[in-house]
Order: structure tokens, then C-alpha cells, then sequence
């Protein structure tokens, strides 16, 4: 089971990230900044970055957002899927 950390603190499952990605977005100037990617053995990697868009908070429309994240993937049976993830709220620079 893939374990999700929302930037709110919340942990959600797959179901829940699928769900959420069908609900209309009205984000815009959408970027991202840099994204690393390192690689422990032929199996297992981390990716790791930030990111950066304008009303992504349905509570505030017109405020910039800016997230740092780190996923975790495993390659399972010749594909790459995310094992782990987890998004943070950061100041805008």
C-alpha cells in the first residue's frame, strides 16, 4: 500500500489521490523548479524537488503556493511505481 503525506499533515491512500485528481483544478502559472532523482541499487529510487503555482488553494485563489516533495519508487516486475510520497508547504521565494 502506498503511504501519501498531504502538505496539510494528512495521510491519504491511492484511492483517495485518484479521487482527488478528477475534481477540476483552477491552478495556473504552474512550475516546477527542480526535481533530483538518486538511485540505490536497480530497484529502489528517491525523487525529490519543489514546486510552485498560483491558486492551488481553493481557500485562497489567488495566493502562490509553493511545495517541496520526495517520492519513493520501487521497481516492481520491470515497471517503477511510487511506494511512498510526501509533500511540504514552503515559503514562495
Amino acid at each position: 500500500m502506498i503511504t501519501v503525506w498531504s502538505t496539510k499533515g494528512a495521510r491519504f491512500t491511492k484511492a483517495d489521490e485518484l479521487r482527488d485528481e478528477k475534481i477540476p483544478r483552477t491552478a495556473h502559472d504552474c512550475g516546477l523548479d527542480e526535481a533530483k532523482v538518486h538511485f540505490f541499487g536497480d530497484s529502489v529510487a528517491v525523487v525529490y524537488g519543489h514546486e510552485r503555482a498560483v491558486g492551488k488553494d481553493a481557500a485562497q485563489p489567488s495566493a502562490k503556493v509553493c511545495q517541496v516533495w520526495t517520492d519513493t519508487w520501487l521497481k516492481r516486475d520491470g515497471t517503477w511505481q511510487v511506494i511512498a510520497s510526501h509533500d511540504n508547504r514552503v515559503e514562495c521565494k
